[in-house]
């Protein structure tokens, strides 16, 4: 169960699905069982969910959370996409402890559209959307950016937010991108500010 939470993360994770992995593993544990050890490991904090921005109780809390590690030393993956999901890991770990020492009404979700369309972080205060964060490892190809901003206006108009920011491994700019500003700043950067 570990090993599937570890090679999942900064991904949707079904319990359920998961469970159903599982059991046709032939790992001997019943549903039951597999949630009771999955909110074992929220409980101890080896893991943190983060659910899909809503607009009601029930639409948030009925939504398939993402799966995020608090220590990404425990993955052992290489390759652009790991690195992308590593640098989105430790942005969620990093807004999980601003949420607990200085911001604690601050709510964490991410954003899907029923396309597939994602935005990594919806920051929300009250009933509005504080900021959109979208998180972009290789930000010169020119695909995966386009992909990206597109997620990112998309969102901001959906949520009604103008702070849009990406975060990404290097590259520190402000652009407008289809009448939207958009401020792209280092991983580094972000941490230290």
């Amino acid at each position: 169960m570990i090993k599937s939470l570890v090679r999942n993360f900064a991904r949707e994770l079904s319990v359920r699905k998961l469970g159903n992995y599982l059991l046709s593993a032939k790992v001997s544990l019943s549903h039951v069982k597999v949630y009771e050890y999955f909110y074992y490991l929220e409980d101890i904090n080896f893991i943190f969910l983060i659910r899909k921005y809503g607009k009601g109780v029930r639409e948030v809390e009925g939504s398939i959370p993402k799966i995020y590690l608090v220590d990404i030393g425990f993955v052992i993956l290489n390759g652009i996409e790991d690195r992308r999901r590593r640098i989105e890991n430790i942005v969620a770990t990093e807004l999980l402890r601003k949420k607990h020492y200085f911001d604690p009404i601050l709510e964490i979700y991410y954003w899907k559209e029923t396309s597939g369309i994602e935005v990594d972080f919806v920051l929300a205060q009250g009933h509005g959307v504080k900021q959109l964060i979208q998180v972009c490892y290789d930000i010169e190809d020119i695909e995966t950016k386009e992909r990206e901003l597109k997620s990112l206006v998309k969102a901001s108009k959906e949520l009604e937010c103008k702070n849009l920011l990406v975060i990404t491994w290097d590259y520190e700019a402000k652009e407008n991108f289809k009448g939207s500003n958009i401020e792209f700043v280092p991983l580094w950067k972000w941490l230290l500010g």
